[in-house]
C-alpha cells in the first residue's frame, strides 16, 4: 500500500504569497505566516510551543537577533517537562 502525504498551500497572513505548510508558521486558528513575515511583524517567538520554535530557519533567527531567545525558549520548556524537547 502506498501513503501519500500531501502538502497544504496556505497563504502567508502579512506578505499574501502562497506557500506550502513547511515554509509557514501557524500562530493561530487558521493564521499561518512565513518565518520572516511573522518576525517582521513585531510577533514573539515566546507566543508560540517550543516544537514551532525548534522548525524556524537558522538562517531567519540569525537575521533577526534571535537565536539566544528561541535556545531558551525551548530549554525552558524541556527543564518544565522534565525531559529534552521532543520533535
Amino acid at each position: 500500500m502506498l501513503t501519500v502525504f500531501a502538502t497544504l498551500t496556505r497563504t502567508c497572513r502579512f506578505c499574501g504569497e502562497c506557500s506550502d505548510d513547511r515554509a509557514l508558521v501557524k500562530y493561530q486558528v487558521r493564521h499561518y505566516a512565513h518565518h520572516a513575515c511573522y518576525l517582521a511583524a513585531g510577533k514573539l517567538l515566546t507566543d508560540l510551543h517550543p516544537w514551532q520554535v525548534e522548525l524556524f530557519p537558522f538562517r531567519v533567527l540569525k537575521e533577526y537577533g534571535l537565536l539566544e531567545v528561541a535556545a531558551a525558549h525551548v530549554a525552558r520548556a524541556a527543564r518544565g517537562n522534565g525531559h529534552a524537547a521532543e520533535r
